[in-house]
C-alpha cells in the first residue's frame, strides 16, 4: 500500500498517564515521549460484557491471549462467524495468510483477566472483488472452529439504507499514540489492555473524497466505503477489522468496517470504513454465514 497511508489497527485512545486502569487497578505504564507529536487520541473505557460481539483477532498467538499478538478486530454476525477486514487475514503482498496463524478470542473487555473464549480458525472467505492496492470491498467472513457460548450477535442493517448524519460507535483495543500523515520519526504503537470506544458522526461523502485522492493512496468509493469523524479523536495502529455500529430499533447494528485512513487522529482525515449496507457487501456476508 502507499507509505503514506497507515492501516487501521486497533482503537488510538488516551489515559492520564497516571490513571489507574479501571478494568485490573494497576498504574498504566508511563507513556514514552515522541518528538513532535502532534496529538494523543481520546476514548472511553467500556464496561464488562458491554460489546461481547466486538472480537479481537490474534497473530501466532500461544497459551493465554496477550494484547502483544492483537492483529485486527472483527464482529460476531453469527455464534460461529466474525466479520472482519479483507486485508486483515492476508499478507502485505495480498496473498492469504494461514488459518492456522489467527486466533479469534470472544466476549472479552479486558487481555489480561482470564476473560473471553479462544476460538481457531477453520476458514475465512474474502469478498471475490476485493483489490489490496485499492481496499475495494475490504471485508472478509471467519469461520471458528467452534462455536462462541452466550453469544452477542451484531445484527447487519437494511440493504441501501442512509446512514448519513448519524452518530455511531466504533470500539476496540489498541495503540494510543496519535500521529500525522509521513511524520518522522513514526512513533511506535502502544496498546491498553482495555475495550476503547469512540462515538462519533458519520460524514459526508464529500469531506472523504476531498482528503482520499490519487495522489495520496486508495480512493474514497461513496458506494463502498463510508467514513466518520470527529475533531482530536479516532483510529490507530491495529484497529482494523473492527466494528463501526449503531442502535437500530433497539438492536445494535454493524454499518462498517475500519478499512484505512490516514495518520492517526489526523485533523480533518476521517476514518475510512467499508460500507454494509451496500448490496454486493452485505450480500456477501449472509452468502457466507447462511442468513
Amino acid at each position: 500500500m502507499n507509505a503514506s497511508l497507515t492501516r487501521l489497527g486497533l482503537l488510538a485512545f488516551v489515559l492520564h498517564l497516571s490513571a489507574v486502569h479501571a478494568a485490573g487497578g494497576r498504574k498504566d505504564t508511563m507513556l514514552p515521549e515522541f518528538e513532535a507529536m502532534p496529538q494523543l487520541v481520546n476514548g472511553d473505557p467500556v464496561n464488562n460484557g458491554t460489546y461481547r460481539f466486538v472480537t479481537a483477532i490474534l497473530l501466532h498467538s500461544t497459551g493465554t491471549p496477550s494484547i502483544a499478538d492483537l492483529h485486527c478486530g472483527g464482529s460476531l454476525v453469527k455464534a460461529r462467524y466474525v466479520v472482519t477486514a479483507a486485508h486483515c487475514v492476508v499478507d502485505d503482498t495480498g496473498a492469504p495468510l494461514s488459518p492456522s496463524d489467527l486466533t479469534v478470542v470472544t466476549n472479552m473487555t479486558s487481555f489480561g483477566l482470564n476473560q473471553g473464549q479462544s476460538h481457531g480458525v477453520r476458514a475465512f472467505t474474502l469478498h471475490p472483488q476485493y483489490d489490496h492496492a485499492t481496499y475495494a470491498y475490504d471485508v472478509a467472513v471467519i469461520e471458528l472452529d467452534s462455536k462462541v457460548r452466550n453469544p452477542a450477535k451484531l445484527k447487519l442493517p437494511q440493504t441501501g439504507s442512509d446512514q448519513s448524519k448519524y452518530m455511531a460507535t466504533v470500539a476496540g483495543w489498541g495503540s494510543i499514540v496519535g500521529y500525522v500523515k509521513d511524520q518522522i520519526p513514526m512513533p511506535p504503537s502502544y496498546k491498553l489492555p482495555g475495550l476503547r470506544q469512540i462515538e462519533l458522526p458519520i460524514v459526508t461523502d464529500q469531506l472523504c473524497s476531498d482528503e482520499y485522492t490519487q495522489d495520496n493512496g486508495p480512493l474514497y468509493e461513496p458506494s463502498t466505503m463510508l467514513c466518520a469523524y470527529t475533531q482530536g479523536r479516532g483510529l490507530c495502529a491495529g484497529d482494523d477489522g473492527g466494528p463501526l455500529f449503531r442502535n437500530v430499533n433497539g438492536k445494535m447494528t454493524l454499518l462498517g468496517i475500519v478499512s484505512f485512513y490516514h495518520g492517526c487522529a489526523q485533523e480533518n482525515a476521517p476514518g475510512v470504513y467499508t460500507r454494509i449496507t451496500n448490496p454486493e457487501i452485505k450480500g456477501f456476508i449472509t452468502g457466507v454465514i447462511g442468513q
